[in-house]
């Protein structure tokens, strides 16, 4: 049940359900060999999750890019399994400050790699205990539902097509963007937009500039 007030601020309440049988075995990333694997916190609400979670993960990286987003478990007394070594930890605001505890966006040392999304502050790179932000784009906002899945794939599509981290935060920003200049959850924001914004935003030298991005991965 989503609850969304006046100002367009929204309060969700969940049940589990069925999900609550899910159980993260490492044998399907044996089976599966995934290029990515994305957790959403909501996963760690289940009773015990967070002991396979660190062997999932410690499975996964062993194979490709791990991230996990903390929604649903930020606030909770819970810690990150020391299996994050090398993953993405992707949070907003409001959620970094509650996990970690601290009101100041900061350089953290911690064997991940952070990502915050700031809404029209841009995003934040966190690693290796430096720090960079990200601008955002400048748009007319409509509808901020999905915003933060819009630039996890934006982040997660540029890194599989073999961008830098500070690239793909630019076309997680991007994502972001064009999704909240939009009404409704699913949007079709269409990857000539996206790579359009980009473009423009890391321009490079006329050698450079005819640079073409892949498609997205299958």
């Amino acid at each position: 049940m989503v609850i969304v007030d006046g100002d367009g601020e929204r309060t969700m309440m969940g049940y589990r359900g069925a999900s609550e049988a899910l159980r993260l075995d490492r044998q399907l990333i044996e089976e599966i060999e995934p290029d990515w694997v994305h957790v959403s916190g909501y996963t760690l609400l289940n009773r015990g999750q967070e002991i396979g979670l660190a062997q999932f993960i410690k499975a996964a990286t062993s194979r490709g890019f791990v991230s996990l987003d903390l929604e649903g478990v930020a606030y909770g007394a819970r810690s990150l399994p020391l299996a994050l070594e090398g993953a993405y930890v992707f949070c907003n605001l409001d959620e970094y400050r509650a996990y970690f505890r601290t009101n100041e966006v900061a350089p953290l040392s911690h064997p991940f790699t952070t990502l915050i999304k700031a809404g029209p502050r841009g995003s934040y790179l966190i690693r290796r205990g430096g720090m960079r932000r990200f601008r955002a784009f400048k748009t007319k906002v409509r509808d901020t539902n999905g915003a933060g899945d819009a630039f996890n794939a934006g982040f997660i599509y540029a890194r599989l097509s073999g961008f830098g981290e500070e690239e793909a935060c630019v076309w997680g920003n991007a994502c972001a963007s064009l999704k909240v200049s939009g009404s409704g959850p699913h949007p079709r924001i269409g990857k000539d937009k996206v790579e359009a914004l980009v473009r423009g935003r890391l321009r490079r030298p006329s050698s450079r500039r005819a640079r073409r991005y892949p498609p997205p991965p299958a």
